[in-house]
């Protein structure tokens, strides 16, 4: 994602963020559908400041987060489906 931001990729940026904040609220991770959808908003508004801040604020997030390893494994077949698509 932090290679769209340097590529003014915002509609990739957008679509990204949409699809963080449908995966959170999916599997009930609400600082992510949070920061999804402000990824979402500032792409679309073309608002830098705020996509910027907000990347590095998810990569924060998502490094913190531990799962138990049988949500590991579901969400790792998610994303391996989702990739495969």
């Amino acid at each position: 994602m932090l290679a769209w931001l340097a590529a003014s990729d915002f509609e990739r940026l957008q679509s990204a963020g949409h699809n963080r904040k449908g995966t959170g609220a999916s599997y009930g991770f609400t600082e992510l559908t949070q920061l999804g959808a402000s990824i979402e908003h500032s792409a679309a508004a073309s608002d830098s400041t705020t996509r910027e801040t907000t990347l590095y604020k998810l990569g924060r997030y998502l490094e913190s987060i531990e799962l138990p390893p049988a949500q590991s494994q579901q969400i790792a077949c998610h994303d391996l489906i989702a990739r495969s698509s």
